[in-house]
């Protein structure tokens, strides 16, 4: 009855058009491949080309994700690349980063970390600024792990035009963790020289999105400093909500987050009051004790023996004679020398 049932889910694609179809080719393409697996791949083959052939960009990644695994199940491991490297090209732009991804992993799978660096490059030349730069980090990330230092710097050098330094927190961070690890006074240098030059370049460009809207949010954050009560309690989610409104990427905006918690941890200790007359009364406890201390220590004096100098102590007397009568000589005028005579 396998295909007479297939046969209904054929009527039913050729009566209803995108996107109401979906789920009628996903059901049919899940049942044909869970009752045929490999052995009628041909035909396996020609039903996801057409169903893949009318879908619509923001409803084609279960399509694609249910070929590639077929592919990789009962087919052949070079088509299920094949179809992945499409499904990076043909989703939806904000699925794509995540698709490379996912295709970055199968290709370092089956073929090895060497063959993802096509496709590191491919990725970074088709996302969008984001997407590009977050795929600059795993790639020098990659190399890295690789012992590629140079290859590493000059990725994360190449991704800098994607990262403006005012909201890519995450991006400067880990170059310059990079650079303190592996790098020294020259190249720490260039990546400081670097980041100048981005950021100029983004400011002379007049950035009215995510980086302008940052002085926004620290006027904001300065007057919410100035709204903090002897409390220390702080409105955490229109803190959040300020940041949110930044542009920030995920990773960024979850660091920011951080940072600003940490801020409001140090304002409300700061805003805690101290009572003058414990912390005086800590003060006296303080020098009373140090007093207590020096009292308590009793120093005895006892001679040193002579028998430890020797005769140094005899030649010593000895010289200061000689040097008081060699004095007293200096001393004495013409007269009373010729006297002495």
């Amino acid at each position: 009855y396998y295909e007479d049932s297939f046969r209904a889910y054929e009527k039913g694609i050729a009566l209803f058009p995108w996107p109401h179809v979906k789920e009628i080719w996903v059901h049919y393409l899940h049942k044909f491949v869970q009752r045929y697996e490999g052995d009628k791949l041909d035909r396996g083959r020609e039903l996801f080309e057409e169903a893949l052939a009318d879908a619509p960009a923001d409803m084609s990644k279960t399509l694609y994700l249910m070929y590639s695994n077929f592919e990789e199940n009962y087919g052949l491991t070079k088509r299920a690349m094949s179809i992945l490297d499409r499904m990076c090209s043909s989703v939806q732009e904000n699925e794509r980063h995540d698709m490379y991804i996912l295709y970055i992993s199968k290709v370092e799978k089956y073929y090895g970390v060497a063959r993802t660096r096509e496709v590191y490059e491919k990725g970074i030349e088709k996302l969008d600024d984001t997407g590009a730069k977050s795929l600059c980090l795993l790639y020098a990330e990659m190399e890295r792990n690789l012992g590629e230092i140079d290859r590493a710097r000059a990725i994360l050098r190449h991704g800098s035009q994607f990262a403006n330094p005012r909201v890519s927190i995450r991006f400067w961070k880990a170059w310059h963790e990079f650079e303190v690890v592996h790098g020294n006074e020259d190249t720490f240098r260039e990546m400081l020289r670097v980041k100048r030059s981005v950021q100029t370049q983004y400011a002379s460009e007049g950035d009215s999105g995510a980086a302008g809207n940052i002085f926004a949010f620290q006027k904001a954050s300065d007057q919410q400093t100035a709204e903090i009560g002897a409390d220390g309690i702080v409105d955490n989610d229109m803190s959040e909500a300020r940041l949110k409104s930044l542009g920030m990427d995920a990773e960024d905006l979850a660091e920011a987050v951080t940072n600003l918690k940490g801020g409001e941890e140090v304002k409300k200790r700061k805003a805690v009051e101290i009572d003058p007359g414990e912390e005086e009364a800590k003060i006296k406890r303080k020098v009373d004790d140090k007093e207590e201390q020096e009292m308590e220590i009793d120093l005895e004096e006892q001679a040193v023996p002579a028998s430890v100098f020797g005769d140094a102590i005899a030649k010593a007397q000895e010289e200061e004679e000689s040097q008081g009568h060699s004095t007293a000589k200096k001393k004495l005028g013409a007269l009373a020398r010729f006297q002495q005579r």
